[in-house]
């Protein structure tokens, strides 16, 4: 029995659950807090013996714990880990992470897709079924672009799932994830097309009625060339705008949106820090401006930021301090882990905005969700100075 049926917020962000990331997601405002339901797929520790692996994922928990605390609920996943991975030759790696998330008191959902990508054999699937039996929130079941290409796929893929899980579908949370366009065929990037297949999905999926549906996907390419040193690369937010196009179609029901904040949505763990293809990432929400530049480049890159004024109309928050080199503990150039921190907050923050007013999440409650998004969550940002 689902003891806290609680539904996501109208914002899924999927993030890797490295340092930087979950360092962005601690310095949320309030608003966006308010309406964001993360994904933290845990990161895989190379090369590991049992023992330390499992001190990784212990470390790694206890650390969303301490950054997200244990009032609003979120995801984890653990997608980097095969299904025939035993954590002590009896039961998966997920098993045990979920019994030190339920140490820690955090509201966690676990996510699983289906044997097609977390097979072979069904151990991930058998595992996540034990925790959502145990922990009675339910669990979030991810599809990927082939498996929702038609209402039929859809329907085929998601049941034969949610048979495996033993969990009724309203119990159920569905992501339809395209992950990274850039891999993805070329009628997958014509949106209206990408729309109609969605939505005949989506209708086809109110007949079992989930618990919630949210669209997922990346634009952010693999790498950026050299030649965009001289000006930024610029590209459409291609899984923002088909999710808008769905959300107007389904007016009577939100839609939940996803991403992948501000990484390439197949990032490899490789044990190192998250090497991003760019040294700025701004998320408007017309598109993606990805600056390009050496490490040792930064100080002036942040001030053709500046100049540009790409961030006019963006959030004042964290990330945005960062960036633009304002605030106390600011005016250093950082590195790549608070890079990835300072965009991923602002990403997270101007998205979550978007979605708010597009979905009318929290409408009633507006004025009180204005007034709080003003409050000095972060005392420390209080005195500001900018970088000469």
């Amino acid at each position: 029995m689902v003891i806290a049926k609680d539904k996501p917020g109208c914002y899924v962000p999927t993030l890797r659950g490295k340092t930087g990331e979950l360092d962005a997601l601690a310095r949320l405002s309030p608003l966006a807090k308010d309406c964001t339901t993360p994904v933290i797929d845990i990161p895989k520790p190379p090369d590991l013996s049992t023992t330390e692996t499992f001190e990784k994922i212990a470390e790694k928990v206890t650390e969303i714990r301490d950054i997200w605390g244990t009032t609003h609920s979120l995801y984890i996943d653990l997608s980097r880990y095969g299904s025939n991975e035993s954590a002590d030759g009896q039961s998966h790696p997920v098993i045990r992470t979920f019994d030190l998330a339920r140490q820690c008191r955090l509201r966690a959902v676990p996510v699983c897709g289906t044997t097609l990508t977390r097979g072979p054999g069904t151990e991930y699937i058998d595992a996540v079924s034990r925790i959502a039996k145990k922990d009675g929130r339910g669990i979030a079941v991810k599809l990927v672009a082939f498996e929702f290409s038609s209402p039929e796929s859809t329907m085929k893929q998601l049941l034969a799932t949610v048979e495996l899980l033993n969990v009724a579908p309203e119990d159920c949370d569905i992501i339809l994830d395209f992950e990274a366009f850039d891999r993805l065929p070329a009628d997958f990037h014509k949106k209206d097309l990408a729309i109609s297949t969605i939505a005949e999905s989506i209708d086809a999926l109110e007949s079992i009625r989930p618990r919630s549906v949210t669209i997922s996907g990346s634009s952010i390419p693999e790498r950026v060339g050299k030649r965009f040193d001289a000006a930024p690369l610029k590209t459409p937010r291609l899984e923002l705008e088909i999710w808008k196009g769905i959300q107007q179609r389904h007016r009577s029901r939100n839609i939940g949106f996803g991403d992948y904040g501000i990484v390439y949505a197949f990032q490899s763990d490789g044990g190192a820090p998250v090497q991003p293809p760019c040294r700025i990432r701004i998320s408007a929400e017309d598109g993606h401006i990805l600056y390009r530049s050496p490490p040792n480049s930064y100080r002036s890159l942040r001030s053709r930021v500046r100049r540009d004024d790409v961030l006019r109309d963006l959030p004042d928050c964290w990330g945005r301090k960062g960036i633009v080199g304002q605030g106390n503990g600011f005016t250093g150039i950082g590195n790549a882990t608070s890079w990835v921190a300072w965009d991923t907050n602002l990403h997270l923050e101007t998205t979550a905005r978007i979605v708010r007013r597009v979905t009318r999440y929290g409408e009633a409650d507006e004025t009180a969700a204005n007034e709080i998004d003003k409050w000095p969550w972060l005392q420390s940002e209080l005195a500001i100075t900018e970088e000469k």
